[in-house]
């Protein structure tokens, strides 16, 4: 993958998985830490989320970060704005996967449903045994929704895990 200059680097985690920097996603983890530090609602979620998406769109010359080196950057910002106490609680998890169906339905070709969510099941299982624990789902038809449901709670290895639809 390559990152173009005005974009943002992807994200690399320990397992060699790259992902796509995701503002939402790094908001909801800083809203997640300081509401656990006692701070509901906190005012700088917005603007310590802003000041990390700009570090990393200055990193225009590097296409990939490690996912531990943006968790230290947040928590170095936290503890120079006088916030360490939120520090402990910030433990983001990997972004999240998207999956697109439409990909998977062109790779089933001539197989049809069969071939379709026997590749699902493929990349369900795949994503899952990576230790993600959070999925989007792009291009969504009802019996896949009820799929996907279906193999997400009988998989006894996922403890929680949220999937979203886009």
């Amino acid at each position: 993958m390559v990152a173009f200059k005005e974009e943002f680097p992807y994200l690399r985690t320990e397992s060699g998985q790259l992902f796509e920097f995701n503002r939402d996603w790094l908001h909801a983890a800083i809203t997640r830490a300081a509401d656990k530090a006692g701070y509901p609602s906190w005012w700088l979620t917005d603007h310590v989320t802003e000041s990390i998406a700009f570090y990393l769109r200055l990193r225009n010359d590097e296409s990939v970060v490690a996912f531990s080196q943006l968790s230290q950057t947040v928590r170095y910002v936290l503890k120079v704005i006088g916030y360490k106490e939120i520090i402990p609680h910030f433990a983001p998890s990997p972004p999240p996967i998207s999956i697109s169906l439409f990909e998977i339905a062109e790779q089933a070709g001539t197989g049809y449903e069969l071939a379709f969510f026997d590749l699902l099941e493929r990349r369900i299982n795949a994503l899952i045994q990576t230790g993600m624990d959070n999925l989007q789902l792009c291009s969504l038809r009802e019996e896949i929704v009820c799929f996907v449901r279906e193999k997400i709670t009988s998989t006894a290895e996922v403890a929680r895990l949220d999937c979203s639809l886009r």
